[in-house]
């Protein structure tokens, strides 16, 4: 490159080099190239085609809550996913009819089962998200399932376990906590459907139990202590006490069942 001095007019060649020079020392977005081999995510979820139109199998990288391995439930006999059990599958690993694989198992790979019909709900078209707002996705029905964890009941030992289906709405007696890692997308048009998968949780997961709390008992009104001296007045009087103690104790009862019910979950959060 020629040395230029102020005013002098800069040729063509000396601005490209320029140029080049300052594109070596600048950061872009772009594709990543082949060559690297990306970090493998836990909860990363495939899908694929299964036996028929309609039925889809997921499958994913395994993840780990708290330091132990969130598995997936297969029944020790008759599964409808076809696996056999192994003779030598771990009896630690066996609950009732209930087998915990892992998802690092390679001898008949484990996976969850959906059923278009069945596991799927039908996604509004006002919360259809952006990418499924094209014209030619506007003719077509779209459903959503879940892949979810859900940790079980506070116990020994404490158990995590994948499912997919629809999402679970409410804490019951056999679930602490649940948690989405992933939304899978159906567009169907008749027999026609394609699958895709949205990813929302990439790392591995604390999660905290908390137990319900009840901080009052259940209250219950004052009886009619004064009717049977016949003091009419003294009656009405604790029959009016009553009711408005029975109103507050509905409430209170209410909110406490509402306390109980939002807290008897898990904290999640990402670390």
């Amino acid at each position: 490159m020629i040395e230029t001095a102020p005013g002098d007019a800069i040729r063509a060649e000396d601005h490209n080099d320029l140029v080049r020079g300052l594109r070596t020392i600048t950061y872009v977005e772009g594709f990543k190239s082949s060559r690297l081999t990306p970090f493998p995510h836990p909860w990363q979820c495939r899908i694929e085609s299964g036996s028929r139109s309609g039925l889809w199998k997921v499958s994913m990288r395994r993840g780990f809550v708290n330091d132990l391995e969130a598995t997936v439930a297969y029944q020790a006999v008759d599964d409808p996913r076809g696996w056999t059990k192994p003779e030598n599958f771990p009896a630690s690993r066996t609950h009732g009819g209930t087998c915990d694989r892992s998802w690092s198992e390679r001898d008949q790979p484990p996976f969850l089962l959906l059923d278009t019909d069945r596991d799927f709900v039908t996604v509004a078209d006002a919360a259809r998200p952006p990418y499924f707002r094209t014209e030619s996705a506007w003719e077509k029905d779209l459903l959503v399932a879940s892949v979810y964890l859900y940790a079980r009941v506070a116990g020994a030992p404490p158990r995590y376990r994948t499912w997919a289906g629809r999402m679970a709405r409410a804490v019951t007696s056999d679930i602490l906590g649940v948690r989405e890692l992933a939304k899978i997308y159906v567009l169907r048009d008749g027999e026609d459907q394609q699958a895709s998968v949205k990813q929302l949780e990439f790392w591995d997961l604390c999660a905290q139990g908390v137990q319900p709390v009840k901080l009052l008992p259940d209250a219950a009104h004052i009886p009619d202590a004064f009717a049977g001296f016949g003091l009419g007045l003294a009656a009405g009087a604790v029959a009016a006490f009553n009711a408005t103690s029975d109103a507050l104790t509905q409430a209170i009862n209410l909110a406490l069942g509402n306390i109980q019910s939002q807290t008897a979950s898990v904290e999640w959060w990402s670390v």
